[in-house]
């Protein structure tokens, strides 16, 4: 069976040194997607993708795609009052997905802007498992960034399913997977695999 690596080969030539900025033209307006065995496309697979270090510099992303900081509502149980809470979306997504912690922020876990909730945790994989309104999302840690992707039920794919968890789960499992395997060395050719994943 040809590896994801194997697939991609011809795709890579030549652009290895392409720069950050590069990469955020390559991928603007596209939809995530992917190759099936037979050569043919799944596409609009999930809403939002994006690879980001620890740090929150976004490497690679969809359009909408951002992790931002800002200030929510929460209801005071004790009080019966609306309290200003600090949302940090770097520092909740690493928590969650460096550690399993959901309880890093009183507003909960919000990643894109959108509210979350700790599905599943693995912490040998650093693989987290979110659920939300209408859709989820899943993140998983290499050594060096995270690799995440957000469905939405409402969003059709090409084959006329709605989003969904399963295949989300599978694309950022597999590019993660394939960064944790490949290393540094080629963490520019995973780069370009996950891209290709995410559009036709």
């Amino acid at each position: 069976q040809m590896c994801i690596r194997d697939r991609y080969q011809r795709r890579v030539h030549g652009i290895q040194q392409i720069s950050m900025s590069g990469w955020e033209q390559y991928i603007t307006g596209m939809l995530v997607n992917k190759m099936k065995k037979d050569g043919s496309w799944i596409q609009n697979i999930v809403k939002e993708a994006a690879i980001v270090d620890f740090q929150g510099t976004i490497y690679a992303s969809t359009p909408g795609f951002s992790l931002t900081s800002y200030q929510v509502d929460v209801m005071n149980l004790d009080k019966g009052t609306n309290d200003k809470v600090n949302v940090e979306e770097v520092k909740i997504l690493n928590e969650v997905v460096l550690n399993g912690n959901a309880k890093v922020c009183d507003a909960g876990v919000r990643i894109n802007k959108l509210k979350f909730s700790l599905a599943k945790y693995d912490p040998d994989k650093k693989l987290a498992y979110l659920s939300g309104t209408g859709g989820g999302a899943c993140a998983m840690a290499t050594k060096t960034v995270i690799v995440i992707a957000i469905y939405n039920t409402k969003e059709v794919m090409n084959d006329g399913r709605p989003q969904q968890s399963g295949l989300c789960n599978e694309v950022v499992e597999e590019v993660a997977t394939q960064l944790l395997e490949s290393g540094c060395q080629f963490f520019t050719f995973a780069l370009f695999t996950f891209l290709s994943l995410i559009h036709i």
